[in-house]
């Protein structure tokens, strides 16, 4: 029996990294949200049993599955020595486990029959991975997430082969599982990702009776180059707009990378590094990108405090323009207004950057499925929107 029967069916999936800002923003997305959008998580390998991650990214599924939108989880990037992984049943399990008890700690027992999270397994995973799904099912309720790459012609080509054979592997109906088609990174050639997409779904045709199929992709490039504001396209609407309107009468969920570029780094840096004060804030047919230079001493070491006061900055310009949604649009939209006001100065590191960007991205998100056509950025005049906190 699916668990998930009395979720409300989302209709846009955002993709975020197991960080400190994009996990903050999880945690905060409001009930209009968590009604239309559906979180899911890369687990990176900088999740361990004892670091401060694991809070995170358990307190913001906690919090999604008292609103009965349980966070998917995908920890296909773990490697196979991580601490995670060594877990008996494996990290998917060692992490449900870790949602069950806190929400049970902080709820009580009305708190048992929470679905902590819908595991995420892709279409290569090994035959072992996909039958252990089987298990979290009949224990959880929680039915299952299938992502196929579709990046390169062989993928797409292959995806019907794909997805039949992690649905016998699995061993769920098709009724109880997602499948997420992920085209990644569009660096370029607009006509060529979506003529993968239109192939892949081509080859699935209505086959399967799947819970809801979605195109991913995302566009927000790896290096941020230059100090001046910019207005960048969002490639990723644009080809999802266009095979939905190939595609008509067939319901295709949008999916994106949020406010970050979609592959992570090979892995992290061990020495410290620069980060320039930026924000990435989406509208509604596009981006506007914000950065700010920071000053170097004599001895060429940036100055205490340099990167939170260009920040707050950077929070003034955006809120003198027409593109910011109002403080009332989202929690991350509150904190850009409460830097502008200087009610808050404490935001000299990346994460929260991030963490504002992101949370202003998911609630720009539960606009776009309300219209086949792509919504028009409102005025200013016209955010009348009251988020729930």
């Amino acid at each position: 029996m699916d668990g998930l029967a009395a979720r409300p069916r989302f209709q846009a999936l955002v993709v975020l990294k197991s960080k400190m800002g994009e996990l903050e923003a999880a945690a905060r997305m409001s009930r209009a949200d968590v009604a239309v959008v559906q979180p899911l998580v890369e687990i990176l390998p900088t999740v361990t049993p004892d670091g401060r991650l694991l809070p995170k990214l358990v307190a913001a599924a906690v919090a999604l599955a008292r609103q009965d939108r349980p966070l998917m989880v995908d920890c296909s990037l773990l490697h196979p020595s991580s601490p995670l992984s060594q877990w008996p049943r494996g990290p998917l399990d060692m992490l449900s486990q870790h949602i069950r008890q806190r929400a049970i700690r902080e709820y009580g027992d009305c708190a048992e029959n929470l679905v902590p999270l819908i595991p995420v397994l892709r279409a290569d995973d090994s035959v072992a991975a996909l039958r252990t799904v089987k298990l979290l099912d009949e224990d959880l309720g929680c039915g299952a997430a299938l992502r196929v790459q579709i990046s390169d012609p062989a993928r797409a080509n292959a995806a019907r082969r794909w997805v039949d054979r992690a649905l016998d592997l699995m061993r769920l109906p098709a009724g109880a599982v997602d499948l997420i088609l992920d085209l990644g990174y569009l660096a370029s050639g607009r006509t060529r990702h979506l003529d993968l997409a239109l192939i892949a779904l081509d080859q699935l045709g209505s086959h399967h009776g799947l819970r809801s199929t979605t195109l991913v992709s995302g566009s927000v490039p790896p290096a941020r180059n230059g100090f001046d504001t910019v207005r960048l396209d969002r490639a990723e609407l644009d080809v999802w707009q266009a095979v939905r309107d190939e595609r008509i009468g067939r319901d295709i969920c949008y999916g994106d990378y949020g406010v970050v570029h979609p592959i992570p780094p090979a892995r992290e840096p061990n020495y410290p590094v620069t980060v320039y004060p930026f924000l990435y804030y989406t509208v509604s047919d596009g981006a506007v990108f914000l950065r700010r230079q920071l000053p170097r001493g004599t001895d060429r070491r940036v100055p205490k405090g340099a990167a939170a006061q260009h920040f707050l900055d950077l929070t003034d310009e955006l809120t003198d323009r027409e593109e910011y949604a109002g403080p009332e649009f989202s929690w991350g939209d509150s904190q850009i207004n409460d830097c502008a006001q200087r009610r808050i100065d404490n935001v000299g590191t990346a994460w929260r950057w991030i963490a504002m960007g992101t949370s202003h991205h998911v609630a720009q998100l539960s606009h776009i499925p309300l219209t086949l056509d792509i919504p028009t950025q409102r005025t200013k005049e016209d955010r009348t929107r009251q988020h729930e906190r």
